[in-house]
C-alpha cells in the first residue's frame, strides 16, 4: 500500500542525504529506502544516509518506521512512500506492514522541531572543530609511508599551518582486512605516532568492514564474516578488489572486531579512526540468499560499533543514527565545480541535507575534492576552503602551498577566522536547544520562498550568515538576507533584511560572511 503526499507549492525537505536541496528537486522513481553508495544521483536508490524522515514547507512532518518495507516515489509535486515485501527487502511474509507517524505544524521550523524532540546532540572533542584536520588521502592516495606521513607533518608546520588532527588514510595495512601495519612502509608505527604526538597532533587511522580474498585473515576470520544462508561466504566488490564483510549483525563478529580496533589504538597510541563503507548495498544478494528483515540495520550496526571509539572518529552512513555519538561526514566529492558532477556547489546542499535527517556533528569532507580524475586549480580550492571555513570541521589534503604563495596566505588566514568563531560553534554543540550549528535560512525565517529555497549560502546557528561562491569565474554573488541587521565584518557595511542584494562584490580573496547584530521578531 502507498501514502501520498502531494506538496505542489511547497517545498519537500528530508529523505536522503544528497546534493539536491531542497528535496523537491531530487526525482525518485520506486527507490528501495536501504543504504547505498552516495554520490549518484540515481533514480532508483536511496544514498548512504537514510532517514526515514520528510518535511514540508507548510508545516508537515513524516516519519516511516524501521519495519517498512519503503519504497519511494518523488518529484517537485508529491511524495509517495510504498511499503512492499519485494526485494531487496523479505518477500515471505503475505502481510506488509507500515506505520507512519505524522505532525502538522504551521511551518517547516516548528515541525522539525517537533520531530526532533529526541534529538541528543552530538559534541565532537573540541580539537576536531577548533583546528583544522588534514589527511593523507589526496595528497597521497595509497602511496604513504611512515617517513611521508613525518615529512607531511613537517612541511604543514613549516608551512605555519595549524592543524589539529592527521587522519592516516589507505595505504597502511599489509593487505585490505589485515588491520596489520605493512612493516616495509611503516617500520615503527608507534614511533611515528609518538613524533606526530610530540608535534601537537592528534591521530587518526582509516579502517573499512572488508577483508580481501588475497588476505591470509579471510580464511582465518571466516566465521566473523557475512555467510548466505547456505553457509558459503559473501564475496563483495569494492573499491579496493574483492573481499568479505564482518558481520556486524553478529555479537561475536562486533566483539571481534572492536578488540581488534581497541588493540591497535593501545599498540600504537592512535587517538580515533575514520570508518568507511557500511552500505548495505555491498551485500549481494540481499533477501534472497541472505535474509535481513531489516536491511538499514546492517548500516545501524555498523554506526552503533563505530560510535563506541566516541566523536573523534567518523563515518559515512547513517540510518536511523543520528543520535550516534560519531561524527557524520559526507561522501567523497568530485573536484569539479557543478552539483551535477557532485563537486564545490553539492556541499551546502548536502550538509544542509544531514541538518535536516538530524546530524549535528557533521564533516563536509576534503576541501578541493578527491582529485580521482580532475586537476585542482587555484580559483576552485580557494572557494572550497572559503565554503568550509564556517562549517564545523575544515579538512585539508590537497596542499595549498601546492598554488602559490598567495594561496597559502588565503589558507592560513581562513584557518585563523574559523579558529576565532570555533568557540561559538562549540557552545551550539554543548546547547541544549535544537538549534543547529549548520542551518538551513528557515532556522530563522521560516515563511520566505527565499530562505525555503535558498541552497548556496548557509546559517550558522543564527548567528553567521555565510554565502561562499560557488560558480566558477564569478567575482560577485546575489545574497540574499534573512529578517534581521547583518554587518559584513570586513567592510563594517550593515544589511538589513529581509532583502536580496545583487552582486555583492566577492572577488576571490573574499568570502561573504555576515554577523547579525539585532533578531527581527522570531518567527
Amino acid at each position: 500500500h502507498s501514502y501520498t503526499f502531494n506538496h505542489k507549492g511547497e517545498q519537500l525537505f528530508g529523505g536522503p542525504v544528497e546534493d539536491l536541496y531542497p528535496s523537491n528537486l531530487d526525482a525518485k522513481e520506486n527507490a528501495p529506502y536501504t543504504t547505498s553508495e552516495g554520490g549518484h544521483h540515481f533514480k532508483n536508490t536511496a544514498d548512504a544516509v537514510v532517514e526515514r524522515v520528510w518535511y514540508t514547507s507548510g508545516g508537515r512532518g513524516i516519519r516511516v518506521s524501521e519495519e517498512t518495507p519503503l519504497f519511494i516515489d518523488s518529484n517537485d509535486e508529491r511524495l509517495v512512500l510504498s511499503a512492499k515485501n519485494e526485494l531487496p527487502y523479505p518477500t515471505s511474509n503475505p502481510l506488509v506492514s507500515s506505520r507512519i507517524t505524522m505532525v502538522v505544524e504551521e511551518n517547516v521550523k516548528k515541525a522539525w522541531i517537533a520531530m526532533n524532540a529526541n534529538l541528543r546532540k552530538v559534541s565532537p572533542p573540541e580539537i576536531s572543530v577548533r583546528k583544522a584536520m588534514i589527511s593523507t588521502w589526496v595528497a597521497f592516495k595509497r602511496d604513504i609511508t611512515q617517513q611521508k606521513v613525518i615529512d607531511f607533518a613537517k612541511t604543514i608546520k613549516s608551512k605555519q599551518l595549524d592543524i589539529g588532527i592527521i587522519g592516516v588514510d589507505d595505504g597502511w595495512e599489509t593487505c585490505y582486512g589485515s588491520q596489520i601495519f605493512d612493516k616495509t612502509k611503516f617500520p615503527d608505527p608507534k614511533a611515528m605516532v609518538d613524533e606526530l604526538h610530540q608535534m601537537g597532533h592528534t591521530v587518526t587511522l582509516w579502517v573499512h568492514p572488508f577483508v580481501n580474498l588475497e588476505c591470509e585473515a579471510h580464511d582465518r576470520l571466516k566465521d566473523y564474516l557475512v555467510k548466505y544462508d547456505d553457509g558459503t561466504i559473501l564475496t563483495s566488490t569494492w573499491w579496493n578488489g574483492q573481499g568479505g564483510m564482518i558481520n556486524f549483525l553478529n555479537e561475536s563478529a562486533v566483539e571481534f572486531y572492536t578488540n581488534r580496533l581497541r588493540k591497535l589504538q593501545e599498540d600504537y597510541d592512535l587517538d580515533g579512526f575514520k570508518f568507511d563503507a557500511g552500505e548495505v548495498s555491498y551485500i549481494y544478494g540481499l533477501n534472497q540468499n541472505f535474509t535481513l528483515a531489516y536491511p538499514n540495520s546492517w548500516t545501524r550496526s555498523y554506526v552503533e560499533m563505530a560510535a563506541q571509539f566516541g566523536p573523534l572518529g567518523e563515518v559515512r552512513v547513517g540510518a536511523g543514527t543520528p543520535n550516534a555519538n560519531i561524527r557524520q561526514r559526507l561522501q567523497d566529492l568530485n573536484s569539479v565545480w557543478s552539483v551535477e558532477g557532485h563537486g564545490l556547489a553539492a556541499v551546502i546542499p548536502a550538509m544542509l541535507g544531514l541538518t535536516v535527517a538530524g546530524y549535528g556533528a557533521t564533516i563536509p569532507d576534503m576541501i578541493g575534492g578527491n582529485a580521482y580524475n580532475e586537476e585542482v586549480g587555484k580559483e576552485l580550492y580557494v572557494r572550497w576552503m572559503q565554503l568550509n571555513t564556517f562549517l564545523p570541521v575544515m579538512q585539508f589534503s590537497i596542499l595549498p602551498w601546492s598554488f602559490d604563495d598567495e594561496t597559502l596566505k588565503l589558507t592560513q588566514n581562513s584557518i585563523a577566522l574559523h579558529e576565532e568563531y570555533s568557540p561559538y560553534m562549540m557552545d551550539l554543540f554543548y546547547d541544549t536547544g535544537l538549534l543547529p550549528v549548520v542551518s538551513p535560512l528557515w532556522m530563522i525565517e521560516p515563511n520566505t520562498k527565499e530562505a525555503l529555497t535558498c541552497n548556496d549560502e548557509f546559517l550558522v546557528g543564527d548567528q553567521i550568515l555565510v554565502a561562499p561562491v560557488v560558480k566558477q569565474g564569478a567575482v560577485t554573488r546575489d545574497v540574499y538576507f534573512p529578517a534581521g541587521v547583518w554587518k559584513d565584518m570586513e567592510t563594517g557595511t550593515v544589511y538589513e533584511g529581509p532583502k536580496t542584494v545583487k552582486d555583492f562584490p566577492a572577488p576571490l580573496t573574499k568570502l561573504p560572511w555576515f554577523v547579525r547584530q539585532r533578531f527581527a521578531t522570531t518567527p
